[in-house]
This record gives C-alpha cells, structure tokens and sequence, in this order.
C-alpha cells in the first residue's frame, strides 16, 4: 500500500521555491508566467487568410460631349441709384426765411422749397431799376437836344457867312465877325458832345438793363425751386440761419427710374451696344432694363468701362444690392459639358470619360460659365462620353454601368 502524501506537501515546496519573506517578489513572478502564456498562445495561432472581393459597380448617366456656339454672360454686382440727384444750394447769402418742405415729400418742378428774407435785394432790383428809366430819359433828352443844337448850328452858320459878305465891303466890324465864328464854334463843340451822348447812349443804357436784370435776378434766387420732380431727400437749413451760397442746403433725387451703375473689363464692354436690353436681379425679383450709358475710353487709372442700366422705378428701391448678368463675346464652336460633371479636388479640376466600363479621369481648364453648362478645354473631343454628374463620387477603380443622357 503506496505511503500516503500529506495534504500540504506541494504547497510546501512552492514555498520552498520562492522566499516566505518576500510577498511582493511573488507576485510578480506569477504575473510573468502569465503574460509568458499569453504571448505564446497569440503567436502561435494561425492567421486568417485574405478574402478578395470585387468593389461594386457604378451606375452613371453619360453624357456625349458636342460643340456649338455659345453666349456665356459674366454677372455684376452694385447698388440702384436714383436717376437724378441734385444737391441745391442758394446763389445768394441771407438769413432763411421759410422752409417748405420736408424730407421723404414729393414735388413739381418749380415748387418753392426754402425762401431767404429778400428785403435787400428788392431794395436793389428797385434802385438799378430807377437808374435804367434815368438814363433811359437821359438819352431821349440829349436826342431832341441835338437835334436843336444841330439847327442852331445851321443858323450860326449862316450867320457867319453873312458876317463875312459884310466884312468884305467894310460894312461890319472884324469883332463881330470873330463873335458870330466862336458862337459857330461853340455850337458845334455842342453838338458833338450830344451827338457822342446819343451814339453811347444804347452802351450806357444796356449797362444799367444789365444791372437791372442782375438784381432782379438776385431777387428771384432767394427762393430756391425744385428743378425736376422728385423727392425731397434731405433739408439741412433751419429757419434764422444764415446761408452762403458754398452750402448745400436741400438734396433732391428723381425715382421715377432707377440707374444700376457698374464698371466692367473691356471684353465685356465690347461685347455691349446702348439701348441693349439688360436683366437687373434685386433678390428673387427681375427687372427689364435698358443700357442708356456706356463708357468707350477706359479710365487710364483701373482700365475699366463705366455703364448705366436703367430699370423702372416703381419696381424697386434706392440703395438695394442688385446683379445684372452680362453677355460677353460669343464663342462659336465651343466645347460644352454639364457643370455637373465636374469634379474639382486637391488634383485640380477634372470630368471622368467613359472608357467601356471602366473610367479615365481627365483634367481641364475651364472657359466661361451659362448655366448650367460649362465651357472646358482639354484632350475631350466632340463625341467623347463622359460622367454627366455626380463627378465627386466617382472612382477609376470601379468599373461602370451607363445609362445615357438626354443631349
């Protein structure tokens, strides 16, 4: 009978192995047999093995890549603006009287809009007024004096003559003869002075019809009218100021119609002609417009051409943000593809050609833009079908299924 092995004998050579008074040695012992373990079981397992699939197809819509003359448009962004504005000013100085109106109100042309106290000037229109009936009267008087000075003259003359029959035959004295020639003299010393009078008189005359005329119009310009019909925008006078005429006082603007004002490159200037019907765009609305404006000489310093399109104004508003889209030069026999087919990407920009079932990426530069197509330049050819959208999603790696697109 086998001799019998007490209950804690392999416990007690485990102890034996490792030191009673180390607990901690111990336990890191054990963790390193099973961390041992471990690795021995992941290294020797064996390895899956790869399972090849084939990535799915696509399906594409095709495209066939046609050329045709086309008219791209390049778009324009500005204000409205009125299509008159005047910033009105006084031409004379006084204090403001009256004052009319009131921004935001309409008016006729001719309407009174601010009135300057005209005490002063009414005294001036009424002194060079009396000073032009003077001379006026004047020049009526000197007239019908020459006239009598020119026959007294005549007399004298003859009075002379007689002067000197008589003084041939001893008949009369020599002092008589010289009193009756200086009367002559002075006579006709008159005479020219009232014939110089009347010839000059048309000359003075018009000078004091022309000082005249100035105060009456200095008189009219302290009431300052509307000029056209329109708004009033702005008034920057009170009644007791004193007014300059350097000082814009009222601004007026005509909204009647508006002016969309931009300036564009000369390729799209070129390709323009006055009275062009243009499209104006404020928001999601569009307005018929017509180009009444358009600057042939560039500006020497940005190179660009000015133009006006005006639309009506009851449509809009001053001060709106508005876009008006342009045609530029036609381009005849161009090569045109969906917008949709392009794939732009850290690559460049690029569209994708059906090649069988499999797909080649092309890249292209890119002309003018209508629309929804897209003029490109590249190694397509007219016939070439291409991925007519989705172009970001496509992969050359895929193979494809093609269903076609409606030209």
């Amino acid at each position: 009978m086998p001799p019998s092995i007490p209950s804690n004998g392999p416990r007690r050579g485990l102890r034996r192995l490792l030191p009673s008074n180390k607990p901690g040695l111990w336990s890191i012992t054990v963790l390193g047999l099973f961390g041992l373990a471990t690795y021995t079981l992941v290294a020797t397992a064996p390895q899956p093995e790869a399972i090849l699939t084939d990535l799915p197809s696509l399906t594409v819509e095709a495209y066939t890549v046609a050329r045709r003359d086309v008219t791209p448009s390049t778009a324009f962004t500005g204000r409205l603006q009125p299509r008159r504005s005047a910033a009105l000013r006084f031409e004379v100085s006084s204090q403001l009287l009256q004052r009319e109106v009131e921004p935001g109100m309409t008016v006729s042309a001719g309407d009174t809009l601010l009135v300057l106290d005209d005490r002063d000037f009414k005294d001036r229109e009424r002194t060079a007024e009396a000073e032009l009936r003077l001379e006026e009267s004047g020049i009526e008087r000197d007239r019908i004096q020459l006239e009598q000075a020119i026959r007294h003259r005549e007399l004298q003359r003859e009075e002379v003559a007689r002067h000197m029959r008589l003084g041939e035959r001893s008949l009369l004295s020599q002092s008589s003869l010289n009193a009756a020639e200086q009367k002559l003299t002075e006579l006709e010393s008159r005479v020219a002075e009232l014939t110089h009078s009347v010839d000059t008189g048309e000359q003075r005359l018009a000078l004091k019809q022309a000082k005249f005329d100035q105060a009456r119009r200095d008189l009219a310009r302290t009431r300052l009218t509307a000029p056209f019909d329109g708004k009033v925008n702005t008034v920057l006078a009170e009644v007791g100021d004193r007014i300059t005429g350097d000082q814009t006082v009222v601004t007026l603007v005509d909204v009647s119609e508006l002016d969309f004002y931009v300036e564009v490159d000369g390729a799209t200037a070129n390709a323009l002609e006055l009275n062009q019907e243009v499209t104006v765009k404020t928001g999601d609305r569009e307005y018929p417009g017509i180009l009444i404006a358009l600057q042939t000489d560039p500006d020497p310093r940005t190179f660009t051409h000015a133009l006006r399109i005006r639309i009506p104004g009851n449509r809009a508003a001053p001060g709106q943000l508005a876009v008006a889209r342009l045609p530029l030069p036609v381009l005849r026999n161009a090569l045109v593809v969906p917008v949709e087919a392009l794939r732009v990407d850290a690559a460049g920009q690029a569209i994708f050609r059906i090649e069988g079932q499999s797909l080649q990426r092309i890249g292209v530069t890119l002309g003018p833009r209508m629309g929804a197509w897209q003029v490109v330049e590249s190694e397509l050819k007219e016939g070439d079908r291409i991925v007519a959208r989705d172009a970001a999603a496509m992969d050359v790696r895929r193979s494809v299924r093609v269903r076609e697109r409606a030209p």
